[in-house]
């Protein structure tokens, strides 16, 4: 079965954005840049 999930042209952070509370918000930031970090990658949203 292939894989339907393809990259969005969507902004991550636009979608980050969208999160509440505001420390909410900013935890997903945080987690965001680590991941970003120890990948080497930038985040892509799917679907």
């Amino acid at each position: 079965m292939a894989n339907k999930t393809q990259p969005s042209k969507d902004s991550v952070a636009d979608y980050l954005n969208t999160e509440e509370p505001l420390q909410k918000e900013e935890d997903c930031f945080q987690f965001l840049h680590l991941m970003e970090k120890l990948v080497g990658e930038k985040a892509k949203l799917l679907g």
